[in-house]
Protein backbone atom coordinates (compact mmCIF):
# COMPACT_ATOMS: atom_id res chain seq x y z
CA UNK A 1 0.00 0.00 0.00
CA UNK A 2 1.17 3.62 -0.58
CA UNK A 3 0.04 6.56 1.37
CA UNK A 4 -0.71 9.45 -1.04
CA UNK A 5 -1.81 11.80 1.76
CA UNK A 6 -1.51 12.02 5.51
CA UNK A 7 -1.55 15.02 7.66
CA UNK A 8 -2.11 12.97 11.02
CA UNK A 9 -0.70 9.62 11.06
CA UNK A 10 -3.28 6.39 11.12
CA UNK A 11 -4.37 4.95 13.89
CA UNK A 12 -4.58 1.37 14.51
CA UNK A 13 -8.18 1.00 14.17
CA UNK A 14 -8.03 3.76 11.22
CA UNK A 15 -5.69 0.71 9.79
CA UNK A 16 -7.75 -2.01 10.94
CA UNK A 17 -10.97 -0.71 9.36
CA UNK A 18 -9.23 0.14 6.53
CA UNK A 19 -8.00 -3.30 6.25
CA UNK A 20 -11.47 -4.56 6.24
CA UNK A 21 -12.57 -2.25 4.11
CA UNK A 22 -10.61 -2.86 1.64
CA UNK A 23 -11.43 -6.64 2.19
CA UNK A 24 -14.76 -6.21 1.39
CA UNK A 25 -14.67 -3.93 -2.21
CA UNK A 26 -11.89 -6.50 -3.37
CA UNK A 27 -14.81 -9.32 -3.02
CA UNK A 28 -16.71 -7.41 -5.65
CA UNK A 29 -16.49 -7.12 -9.62
CA UNK A 30 -18.58 -4.26 -9.97
CA UNK A 31 -17.54 -0.54 -8.73
CA UNK A 32 -17.81 -1.09 -5.09
CA UNK A 33 -17.64 1.23 -2.59
CA UNK A 34 -18.15 0.48 1.56
CA UNK A 35 -18.12 2.99 4.61
CA UNK A 36 -16.97 0.99 7.32
CA UNK A 37 -17.36 1.94 11.51
CA UNK A 38 -15.74 -0.16 13.99
CA UNK A 39 -14.51 -3.07 11.45
CA UNK A 40 -18.74 -3.23 10.45
CA UNK A 41 -19.74 -1.78 6.55
CA UNK A 42 -22.66 0.65 7.54
CA UNK A 43 -23.17 0.80 3.76
CA UNK A 44 -22.18 -0.79 0.86
CA UNK A 45 -23.12 -0.02 -2.78
CA UNK A 46 -22.65 -1.53 -6.55
CA UNK A 47 -23.33 0.77 -9.72
CA UNK A 48 -21.87 1.24 -13.17
CA UNK A 49 -20.65 4.52 -11.89
CA UNK A 50 -18.08 4.21 -8.92
CA UNK A 51 -19.23 7.73 -7.91
CA UNK A 52 -23.14 6.37 -7.71
CA UNK A 53 -21.65 3.15 -6.20
CA UNK A 54 -20.31 5.36 -3.10
CA UNK A 55 -23.36 7.60 -2.91
CA UNK A 56 -25.27 3.96 -2.32
CA UNK A 57 -23.29 3.04 0.50
CA UNK A 58 -23.13 6.80 2.21
CA UNK A 59 -26.91 6.78 1.79
CA UNK A 60 -27.45 3.31 3.20
CA UNK A 61 -26.81 4.45 6.77
CA UNK A 62 -25.61 8.00 6.97
CA UNK A 63 -25.84 7.80 10.85
CA UNK A 64 -23.11 5.34 11.04
CA UNK A 65 -21.23 6.93 8.23
CA UNK A 66 -19.33 9.12 10.87
CA UNK A 67 -15.43 9.24 11.28
CA UNK A 68 -15.67 6.47 8.32
CA UNK A 69 -13.09 4.53 6.34
CA UNK A 70 -14.10 4.79 2.42
CA UNK A 71 -13.10 2.27 0.12
CA UNK A 72 -13.25 1.73 -3.35
CA UNK A 73 -12.58 -0.89 -5.90
CA UNK A 74 -11.73 1.27 -8.55
CA UNK A 75 -9.49 4.50 -8.95
CA UNK A 76 -11.41 7.78 -6.86
CA UNK A 77 -12.49 9.90 -8.81
CA UNK A 78 -13.26 14.10 -8.41
CA UNK A 79 -16.80 13.02 -8.19
CA UNK A 80 -16.29 10.86 -5.19
CA UNK A 81 -14.27 13.37 -3.33
CA UNK A 82 -16.82 16.52 -4.18
CA UNK A 83 -19.75 14.73 -2.60
CA UNK A 84 -17.96 13.72 0.49
CA UNK A 85 -17.16 17.55 0.59
CA UNK A 86 -20.67 18.52 -0.20
CA UNK A 87 -22.26 16.38 1.98
CA UNK A 88 -19.76 17.44 5.02
CA UNK A 89 -19.06 13.63 5.50
CA UNK A 90 -16.42 13.38 7.89
CA UNK A 91 -13.93 10.92 6.41
CA UNK A 92 -11.05 9.63 7.91
CA UNK A 93 -9.12 7.34 5.00
CA UNK A 94 -10.08 7.00 1.41
CA UNK A 95 -8.76 3.61 0.20
CA UNK A 96 -8.81 3.06 -3.78
CA UNK A 97 -6.50 0.92 -6.36
CA UNK A 98 -6.17 5.05 -7.59
CA UNK A 99 -6.67 8.86 -7.62
CA UNK A 100 -7.41 10.73 -10.63
CA UNK A 101 -5.36 13.94 -10.80
CA UNK A 102 -8.79 16.11 -10.35
CA UNK A 103 -9.60 13.75 -7.04
CA UNK A 104 -5.98 14.52 -6.06
CA UNK A 105 -6.26 18.01 -6.14
CA UNK A 106 -9.69 18.48 -4.57
CA UNK A 107 -8.26 15.86 -1.17
CA UNK A 108 -5.11 18.91 -0.83
CA UNK A 109 -8.09 20.98 -0.06
CA UNK A 110 -9.25 18.22 3.20
CA UNK A 111 -5.53 17.61 4.00
CA UNK A 112 -6.99 15.73 6.90
CA UNK A 113 -8.89 13.25 4.95
CA UNK A 114 -5.54 10.35 4.92
CA UNK A 115 -5.86 8.58 0.99
CA UNK A 116 -4.17 5.51 0.49
CA UNK A 117 -3.70 3.59 -3.01
CA UNK A 118 -3.84 0.05 -2.71
CA UNK A 119 -4.48 -2.82 -5.46
CA UNK A 120 -6.71 -6.13 -4.81
CA UNK A 121 -4.96 -9.42 -4.25
CA UNK A 122 -5.90 -12.42 -6.01
CA UNK A 123 -8.24 -14.65 -3.97
CA UNK A 124 -5.95 -17.54 -4.02
CA UNK A 125 -4.84 -19.02 -0.48
CA UNK A 126 -4.42 -15.96 1.59
CA UNK A 127 -3.75 -16.55 5.72
CA UNK A 128 -5.16 -13.99 7.83
CA UNK A 129 -2.83 -14.03 11.46
CA UNK A 130 -3.99 -11.90 14.43
CA UNK A 131 -2.23 -11.97 17.39
CA UNK A 132 -4.48 -13.21 20.65
CA UNK A 133 -4.05 -13.57 24.44
CA UNK A 134 -0.46 -14.17 24.02
CA UNK A 135 -0.56 -16.23 21.08
CA UNK A 136 -0.98 -15.91 17.96
CA UNK A 137 -4.23 -17.25 15.43
CA UNK A 138 -3.80 -18.40 12.05
CA UNK A 139 -6.83 -19.40 9.49
CA UNK A 140 -6.87 -19.45 5.47
CA UNK A 141 -9.67 -16.81 4.19
CA UNK A 142 -12.56 -17.76 3.43
CA UNK A 143 -12.20 -17.51 -0.53
CA UNK A 144 -15.73 -19.19 -1.23
CA UNK A 145 -17.07 -17.80 -4.15
CA UNK A 146 -20.85 -18.57 -3.50
CA UNK A 147 -22.86 -18.70 -6.75
CA UNK A 148 -26.74 -19.36 -7.59
CA UNK A 149 -25.83 -22.98 -8.74
CA UNK A 150 -24.74 -23.46 -4.71
CA UNK A 151 -28.10 -22.88 -3.45
CA UNK A 152 -30.88 -24.77 -2.72
CA UNK A 153 -33.98 -23.48 -1.91
CA UNK A 154 -36.36 -25.71 0.36
CA UNK A 155 -39.29 -23.34 0.94
CA UNK A 156 -42.62 -23.23 -1.55
CA UNK A 157 -42.18 -19.32 -2.30
CA UNK A 158 -38.79 -19.16 -4.82
CA UNK A 159 -37.53 -16.67 -4.56
CA UNK A 160 -37.01 -14.03 -8.19
CA UNK A 161 -33.70 -13.90 -9.63
CA UNK A 162 -33.51 -10.53 -8.12
CA UNK A 163 -33.99 -11.67 -4.92
CA UNK A 164 -31.56 -14.42 -5.46
CA UNK A 165 -28.74 -11.25 -6.90
CA UNK A 166 -29.89 -9.47 -3.52
CA UNK A 167 -28.81 -12.84 -1.72
CA UNK A 168 -25.63 -13.31 -3.10
CA UNK A 169 -24.74 -9.50 -2.56
CA UNK A 170 -25.53 -9.84 1.07
CA UNK A 171 -23.58 -13.05 1.08
CA UNK A 172 -20.56 -11.14 0.35
CA UNK A 173 -20.96 -8.53 2.53
CA UNK A 174 -21.80 -10.42 5.77
CA UNK A 175 -18.84 -12.40 5.83
CA UNK A 176 -17.04 -9.12 6.55
CA UNK A 177 -19.25 -7.76 9.39
CA UNK A 178 -18.54 -8.58 12.83
CA UNK A 179 -20.39 -10.58 15.49
CA UNK A 180 -23.53 -11.14 15.07
CA UNK A 181 -24.18 -9.91 11.85
CA UNK A 182 -27.78 -8.85 9.92
CA UNK A 183 -27.26 -7.76 6.33
CA UNK A 184 -30.30 -6.37 4.18
CA UNK A 185 -29.65 -5.83 0.51
CA UNK A 186 -31.75 -4.58 -2.21
CA UNK A 187 -30.74 -3.31 -5.71
CA UNK A 188 -26.84 -3.94 -5.61
CA UNK A 189 -26.59 -1.74 -1.93
CA UNK A 190 -26.63 -3.13 2.18
CA UNK A 191 -27.55 -1.71 5.39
Amino acid sequence: WKVIQEEKQMSYLNILDADGAWNLVCEFEAPTAACIKHANPSGVGSDDDIAEAFQKSYDADRLSAFGVIVALNRPCTKEVVQKIIDQKIFTEVIIAPGYDDDALELLKKKPKIRAIEMSCLENKERVAVRTMLGGVLVQNQDTKVLTKDDLTVVTDTKPTDAQIDDLLFAWLVVKHAKSNAIVFAKDRVTT
